[in-house]
């Protein structure tokens, strides 16, 4: 089976290629565009403009089995239109769960929708598949420092510092986009910290705090850190269904079904 992923939402594209070529054989092409991918996730990025890779997205669907798509519902409708190959969506990011009526030209033509977000759908007929892990790369070392606790910067931070605050825990902010760390180094620097507080904001969506854990939080929860989510719940170790083997066996059964169908 011969699967092309457009578009890799935080590297999840990659680590589902690369677990299932590993586990069932498949062969997987990854392509993302490197303007987009400033944090390192993507093994071989492509150095396109936007309708260079639209088109390469097109020719290169061509060549293969099945298409899955990752968020960038806009090629759906092309790809139905000049390609045969069935085609498969999957929306990762929460800040779209209002906007399925103004989407569904796009997402009704893909002959699957996955959703990787619990309670993202609101009424979308669609398959939950959750985002894994790159449990090759996030691991526990075991050296977190009691009393320390790790925020990434969402338009949330004051709401970070009062958790901190009120557990006494010793804070620091990640500001990903004014300093930015590579992916790679993030295990690092997760396994340096006992807590990870995943709380955020998207102002131009809601002024509410989004009610879903980030990728982040899985990683740090890989990692060994106590997480306190966006309900201020305290989480602990990685679920199953989170790892890489798990995510690949539900995408490849999916594949599967679509290409006897």
């Amino acid at each position: 089976m011969r699967v092309l992923h457009l578009w890799s939402v935080s590297g999840v594209g990659e680590i589902i290629a690369r677990e299932m070529d590993r586990s069932f054989g498949t062969t997987s092409t990854v392509l993302v565009r490197k303007k987009f991918d400033r944090f390192g996730y993507n093994t071989s990025p492509v150095a396109d403009g936007r309708y260079r890779f639209a088109l390469r997205s097109l020719l290169q669907a061509r060549k293969n089995d099945v298409v899955q798509v990752h968020s960038w519902d806009e090629i759906v409708p092309w790809l139905k239109r000049f390609t045969s190959p069935p085609v498969v969506l999957t929306y990762h990011n929460f800040n779209i769960r209002k906007e399925w009526a103004a989407r569904k030209k796009k997402h009704s033509r893909a002959d699957a929708t996955v959703i990787a977000t619990p309670g993202l759908a609101d009424g979308l007929e669609a398959v939950f598949i959750p985002d894994p892990v790159d449990t090759d790369l996030f691991f526990d070392t075991h050296h977190h420092v009691k009393g320390t606790a790790l925020h990434t910067e969402y338009w949330a931070t004051e709401d970070a510092q009062r958790i901190a605050d009120e557990r006494g825990l010793k804070l620091t902010v990640l500001r990903r986009q004014s300093s930015p760390v590579p992916h790679s180094e993030m295990p690092k620097l997760l396994n340096q910290y006992e807590y990870y507080i995943d709380v955020k904001r998207l102002p131009t969506k809601s002024p509410e705090i989004i009610q879903a854990t980030s990728k982040t939080c899985l990683e740090a929860l890989a990692c060994g850190c106590k997480v306190i989510r966006w309900d201020e719940k305290v989480l602990e170790g990685l679920q199953d269904e989170n790892r890489p083997g798990y995510v690949a066996r539900k995408y490849f059964d999916l594949y599967s079904s679509l290409l006897k169908s």
